[in-house]
């Protein structure tokens, strides 16, 4: 297959690129190289089970696949396990001491596991179980854990019941590290929510954000404010500096914006030298004027970057729901206006 990147002939590809195109394809080779090793697994496995009648074959089949599973189980960081429902003895295959990072000779027992892999984790797979042995539910469930060398881990958990004729007699199931997955998930999802330059939320995360926190704030009644900031001058420290000092710029414009707000406040880049915070729970107008007072204030003594020392200052326009408008274009619209309103006023 191919991956085709297409790229404006005017910029370059970036390093988060690079990054993110490394991540998406090491991601899929991994998975296409597991599932066409999995495919001869089962192929083989299908072999073996046709030539039980010959001894001979079936012993160097059975060889062949243990240790094509030993390779599928090391490349997918994965283990299974077989609980008997009379007994209670659970049976591991190997690398469970290195997918839970435990020492190679340590000894496995289930339910000693997942306590130690937190309370809450012990409690959902018990009940995975239980529902499992009791109805012949089969199970898939991801949980985070600290290993015991101290790692941070998400493990995917799989459970399926085996029934013997009479009645369900064992579950059998797998548990796979899947961190790395995990990790290049959170790594192509932040590229695709965020600003590449300052590392502020982008338009598209601002948009999906902005409704979900109207929508949280018609249920709690609480207030919300919506802040639109624009950096004036910033065009002429480009056309003076270029652009490099220019993202310098408004690298340290969004740090000073980012210092002024709350936590819980979103601060995201819009596109150029517009930028936007939605700051949900605002307790009162005297409150959001305070915020804004205080941007002002930390961007008056200017920003220094290679070429020399600017100053930047913030146009501001500000809206609050449900004060203004209850409906989210209405409110943004408003902020708008209010902006150019402070533009004109200079």
């Amino acid at each position: 297959g191919a991956f085709i990147v297409g790229v404006d002939c005017n910029r370059g590809i970036g390093e988060k690129e690079r990054e993110l195109a490394g991540c998406f394809v090491a991601h899929s080779m991994e998975t296409l190289e597991l599932q066409r090793m999995q495919s001869g697994f089962a192929r083989r496995a299908e072999i073996s089970r046709r030539q039980t009648a010959k001894l001979h074959t079936q012993k160097w089949a059975l060889i062949r696949n243990d240790r094509l599973f030993g390779k599928v189980s090391r490349m997918a960081r994965i283990c299974g396990w077989e609980l008997d429902s009379q007994s209670g003895e659970v049976v591991w295959s190997g690398k469970v001491q290195a997918v839970f990072g435990l020492p190679v000779d340590a000894e496995v027992k289930l339910h000693w596991l997942f306590r130690k892999l937190g309370g809450e984790n012990f409690k959902l797979f018990r009940s995975l179980v239980e529902e499992c042995l009791n109805n012949g539910i089969a199970f898939e469930h991801e949980v985070a854990a600290t290993t015991f060398a101290g790692d941070n881990k998400w493990f995917r958990i799989t459970g399926d019941a085996e029934t013997d004729g009479e009645g369900i007699n064992k579950v059998v199931g797998t548990v796979q590290d899947v961190s790395n997955q995990k990790q290049r998930e959170a790594i192509i999802k932040h590229v695709a929510t965020h600003d590449e330059l300052t590392g502020l939320a982008n338009r598209k995360l601002f948009r999906s954000e902005f409704s979900q926190i109207l929508t949280n704030a018609r249920q709690s009644g609480e207030a919300t404010g919506l802040i639109l900031i624009d950096a004036d001058h910033f065009k002429l420290v480009n056309d003076t500096y270029g652009h490099n000092d220019g993202d310098q710029v408004l690298r340290e414009f969004s740090r000073h914006l980012k210092s002024c707000m709350r936590s819980q406040d979103l601060v995201a880049r819009l596109g150029g030298d517009e930028f936007a915070v939605i700051l949900p729970h605002m307790s009162s107008q005297a409150k959001l004027a305070e915020i804004c007072e205080r941007l002002q204030q930390a961007l008056a003594g200017g920003i220094v970057h290679d070429g020399g020392h600017s100053f930047v200052t913030a146009s501001i326009g500000v809206a609050i729901y449900p004060t203004d408008s209850l409906d989210p274009e209405d409110l943004l619209r408003k902020a708008d206006m209010a902006l150019y309103r402070s533009k004109e006023k200079g």
